[in-house]
């Protein structure tokens, strides 16, 4: 299925792209005239391609593209710019690297270039199918930080802060732990306390003469903590492979 977003951030006369969307076979297209919605709806769902109108609001859209690509699954995801202003794509192009750039309104020949363009897309997509997403997508106040499961070590929460500690960094987030649950999408990386998420491919050592449980990593000094209501299922999920104490 390709999903394509339709982003235009005023009053807008899409009738004719949309009509030209809509005769792709197996494309779910998306609408959204708000960007907090189009962030949301990037975040939960893998978005393909993105038709941008900028006119309305520039500055807006400029935010948008910059925002976006910072994401690591939107790296380089398409994005088309329907304009008429010219000036926006060489202010665009140069710093966000949209893919490509139509005079709006369409004509007949710009038209049928989108439409095979769009075609292009689509078969581009068909032929890498939806890639399970290996990362958790961090929203903080400076920046939205792909962080790769693999990276991350453990989550716990501190005097009503969420703290993700990884390999590399610490990121701290004012997220509560039932949400951040909800938008993890990996079946080693669960709840071990009431204060704690634990990504059990990371464990080094567990340490069951203490009471929580104690959990150290390789690459810190720092610990994590299995309460008593999660023992049973940490067992039966942990690697053969960590070493533990009886």
């Amino acid at each position: 299925m390709f999903h394509l977003l339709l982003l235009y951030l005023d009053k807008y006369d899409i009738e004719p792209v949309y009509e030209l969307c809509d005769k792709m076979q197996d494309t779910i297209i998306y609408e959204s005239t708000c960007l907090d919605n189009s962030y949301a709806l990037c975040k939960h769902t893998r978005i393909d391609c993105i038709f941008l109108f900028p006119d309305m609001d520039f500055v807006l859209a400029k935010h948008f593209i910059s925002t976006i690509r910072k994401v690591f699954v939107y790296k380089h995801t398409p994005i088309v710019l329907l304009s008429s202003q010219l000036a926006h794509a060489f202010q665009i192009f140069p710093q966000w690297h949209c893919c490509e750039f139509f005079y709006y309104p369409l004509n007949q020949e710009r038209q049928e270039s989108l439409q095979h363009l769009l075609a292009y897309y689509h078969e581009q997509c068909s032929h890498n199918p939806d890639i399970s997403q290996d990362f958790f997508q961090l929203h903080t106040s400076h920046r939205i930080h792909p962080i790769p499961y693999e990276e991350i070590l453990f989550i716990e929460i501190v005097l009503k802060k969420t703290i993700f500690h990884t390999k590399s960094e610490e990121l701290i987030c004012n997220l509560p732990l039932y949400k951040i649950k909800k938008e993890l999408h990996s079946d080693h990386i669960i709840q071990t306390h009431r204060s704690f998420i634990v990504n059990l491919n990371n464990i080094a050592y567990l340490d069951k003469t203490k009471n929580p449980w104690e959990v150290s990593f390789a690459s810190t000094n720092k610990k994590a903590y299995i309460s008593r209501n999660y023992k049973k299922q940490i067992l039966e999920l942990l690697s053969p492979n960590t070493k533990t104490t009886k």
